[in-house]
This record gives structure tokens, C-alpha cells and sequence, in this order.
């Protein structure tokens, strides 16, 4: 007999969704016919950007290291990248990624990886004078770990939405789409609110359990014979839509995931979890056509970033794991051909701040994210270098990351008027930078 703590234990792909979408027909296949992907990357607990990519201009690096002596980073220690840019005094600036990231800085030294600088969570365009002196104009329960994760996921600050910008940018490509009953939305990290749409239901991927439930020939057998026997009230029929339609997306996805042999594709990935995320995402990339999605997104994630003690230690294994895994991906994307496809880009609650607080640092503002891919031009970094200041915080001196680095645009299916319905932060100005400049 299965019971209902077998099914939750051994369900490892799971489909989140309201029962009424959950009926309906969806494609993904894009226009053009070539398949794309956005992997996103959490780095969860608000990681110290500001010791991932350093300063290795001479009077930057000084003042980076003169802010925190205890903690910096050596400077013949870090691992140059091309990416190069100004800062807000239009003096050049030149960085190096933490000396653990080796293999992504060969990744970033081909050109195909840079780095988004000065980003976070912002209400409006601020001053510094300002930001000081007019609180009420700041986000919401700004250095809050889960309030900081929800606004970058829904990409509207001030706004009351449950629904992520990912997710909305799916409704968006959603509605002039038809086919399979399958979302091209994937979370390894559960229910992801970056992903929630009003019309779509993400995936939620468990890839170290991914081979229990086809393991067990009975299992889908016996639900399949558990749901015929329900006795057809309004909730038995809810029950059995939103069960059968579980069902079968997680059968659909593991067959697919389970068509690559092991031996095909692990040996190139570091074994960790972040690997396997990566991993299980390129085998999806790969089957797009099979899944009739010709845009997919992703979301992954590597905890352990909250580093109020023991920075260092903690980072030198977190960044080998994260340069490895983005590093492997990035290899294995060239070898399928799909390099250009693919945007890889991190993303975390918040940066921290400059100071040390003894071996570690507290909660920050702004901070740096990685960008990789085909697309990228890793010759400039995106961005305005921020001023690291002995107050501690790398201010915003830009507008939300989401609308600054139009990562909406990079899906290259834009059309008039839909800025406003996946990011209803944006002004008319906004929305027509975000037009005019592409990742993609």
C-alpha cells in the first residue's frame, strides 16, 4: 500500500500550480525557433560580492582593503578578468575574482562571463543624501533576509504581488502559445516565488532523489488506482485533476531527465549539489524540442552565504563550488552547441557590508552578480563601480537590478506593453532603456 507520506516522500518532480491552470494546454516552443534558457543561480544567506570580485586597480583596491584589513583579500591573490569599466568619478577600474574561482576565471578571461556591479533592491532612483534623510522612500524591511529574497523575486517593489518576474514573463510568452500541459519553469530549490506565474505551474526538481519514483513500477500503478476509486465530489475532482496532472509531469520529466545515461554527462560535473542542479538543468536544455519549450528558466540554488563569523574559511569552499559548477556548465553548453542559448547569472539576498565585524560581516545594501554565457561581452563589466565608504553599505546609485540589467529584454520576444505587466515598477524611460539595450 502507498501511503500519502510514501507519495511526498518519493514525488520528486513535483508541478506547483492552482487546479484550474493545471488543465490547460501549453507550448513553449519560440518564434524564431531557437531554444533559450535563463539559469539563475541563489546564492542563499546575502553573499559578501565585495570578496568575490575585488577592486585590482591600485586606488581601489586601497580603499577596499583599507575598509577591511581583517577579512580583504590579498592582492597578488586574485584572479584578473577583462571586464573593466569606470566608477561614479569616471576613473577607471580594473577586477579579480576570488583566488577559489580558477575555473571561472578562465571562463570570464574568454570574454564569456562579466559582472553586473552595484545592483540590489530599490523603490526609486535615490541619493545617498537622500536614502539618509527619507527612509520612507527605501525598500521595505531593507537587510531582511526573506523580505530582500521577495522583492528581487517579484521584481516590483512596493507592490503586493505573489507572482515573480520570471513567472510573469512565461504569462507574457504564454498567450499566444498551445501544446503540451507543461511549464517551462524548473526550481531545484522548492516552491521558488521567482517563478510563480498566475497562468503556469513551476516544476520543482529534486535531482538526488530523481531516480525513486521511476524506481517503483507500483507507485504511479497504485495512485493512478487510488484516484479512480475517489467517490467524484467537487473535491474528490479537484483532487484527482491536481494528482493526475502531478503524475504525469513528474513521469514526463524523469523519463526525460533519465533518457541521458549517467556515464554521458556526470563525469563532467563536480560532484556537489550544485553540480547536480546543473547538470540535471542541461539535460532539460538539451530535451527542450522533445518538451516543445523553446524558452525555459531556471532556478538553482547553493546555500550558506549568511557569514557573520569565519568569512574566509566558509567562502573559499562556497566560491570553488560555485566556479566549478558555473564552469563545467559553461564547457558542457559548448560541447552541445548551445552556448549562445544560454544566460547564467547569480543572484542573492543582498550584498553586505564593507566593514568586517570581527571574521565576518553583516547584512548589507547593494553588491556584484555574475553574468555568464554565448551573449555576453566580458570586455566591460555592467554597471557604474559604487564608492565603498566608510558607513559600510555599497549604495544603489542606479535603478532595481531587475530594470537596470534588463534581463526581461533577453528573451529577444519583447513587444509594446508588456514591460509594465512583468515589471510594474518600470516608467516609460525605464521600459525604453530596457528596449534599447540587449543581453541577448
Amino acid at each position: 500500500m502507498v501511503t500519502r507520506r510514501d507519495f511526498l516522500k518519493n514525488l520528486t518532480v513535483l508541478s506547483v500550480a492552482a487546479p484550474s491552470v493545471l488543465s490547460s494546454p501549453l507550448s513553449f516552443a519560440s518564434a524564431g525557433g531557437a531554444n533559450k534558457a535563463l539559469v539563475c543561480v541563489m546564492l542563499d544567506g546575502g553573499n559578501d560580492s565585495a570578496n568575490m570580485v575585488v577592486p585590482t586597480s591600485v586606488s581601489h583596491y586601497q580603499t577596499y582593503h583599507d575598509l577591511r584589513p581583517d577579512i580583504a583579500l590579498a592582492h597578488d591573490a586574485l584572479l584578473p578578468i577583462p571586464a573593466s569599466g569606470v566608477c561614479r568619478d569616471n576613473q577607471p577600474v580594473s577586477l579579480g575574482l576570488h583566488p577559489k574561482m580558477t575555473k571561472l576565471a578562465e571562463v570570464f578571461g574568454n570574454g564569456e562571463g562579466t559582472v553586473i556591479v552595484n545592483s540590489g533592491i530599490l523603490r526609486e532612483p535615490l541619493t545617498k543624501e537622500e536614502a539618509e534623510t527619507q527612509g520612507h522612500r527605501l525598500p521595505p524591511f531593507l537587510f531582511s533576509h526573506n523580505s530582500q529574497k521577495n522583492e528581487w523575486a517579484k521584481g516590483a517593489v512596493g507592490h503586493n504581488l505573489t507572482t515573480g518576474w520570471a513567472g510573469r514573463l512565461m504569462d507574457v510568452l504564454h498567450h499566444e502559445q498551445t501544446g503540451e500541459n507543461l511549464a517551462p519553469l524548473y526550481s531545484h530549490a522548492g516552491d521558488a516565488q521567482l517563478l510563480r506565474a498566475q497562468t503556469l505551474n513551476q516544476n520543482i526538481i529534486r535531482g538526488e532523489n530523481i531516480a525513486k519514483l521511476n524506481a517503483n513500477a507500483n507507485t504511479l500503478d497504485a495512485l493512478d488506482n487510488y484516484f479512480h476509486s475517489l467517490s467524484g465530489d467537487a473535491f474528490d475532482q479537484t483532487l484527482t485533476s491536481v494528482g493526475k496532472d502531478s503524475m504525469h509531469v513528474a513521469n514526463t520529466l524523469i523519463n526525460v531527465i533519465k533518457s541521458i545515461p549517467d556515464e554521458e554527462d556526470t563525469p563532467l560535473y563536480p560532484d556537489t549539489n550544485l553540480g547536480t542542479q546543473f547538470r540535471i538543468t542541461s539535460r532539460l536544455i538539451r530535451k527542450s524540442g522533445e518538451l516543445n519549450q523553446g524558452t525555459q528558466i531556471f532556478f538553482l540554488r547553493l546555500a550558506g552565504f549568511d557569514t557573520h563569523a569565519d568569512q574566509n574559511r566558509t567562502l573559499d569552499d562556497k566560491y570553488t563550488e560555485l566556479s566549478d559548477a558555473m564552469a563545467a556548465f559553461n564547457s558542457h553548453l559548448k560541447e552541445l552547441g548551445l552556448h549562445d542559448n544560454v544566460i547564467t547569472i547569480t543572484l542573492s539576498d543582498f550584498g553586505r557590508r564593507i566593514p568586517a565585524n570581527g571574521t565576518g560581516t553583516d547584512h548589507g545594501w547593494g553588491g556584484h552578480q555574475l553574468i555568464m554565457g554565448g551573449p555576453i561581452d566580458g570586455s566591460n563589466f555592467i554597471g557604474t563601480w559604487p564608492d565603498y565608504t566608510v558607513d559600510g553599505l555599497i549604495r544603489l546609485n542606479a535603478v532595481a537590478y531587475f530594470r537596470e540589467l534588463r534581463l526581461i529584454r533577453f528573451i529577444s520576444v519583447w513587444q509594446d506593453g508588456w514591460a509594465h505587466r512583468i515589471a510594474p515598477s518600470a516608467s516609460p524611460s525605464l521600459t525604453t532603456r530596457c528596449l534599447n539595450h540587449s543581453l541577448w
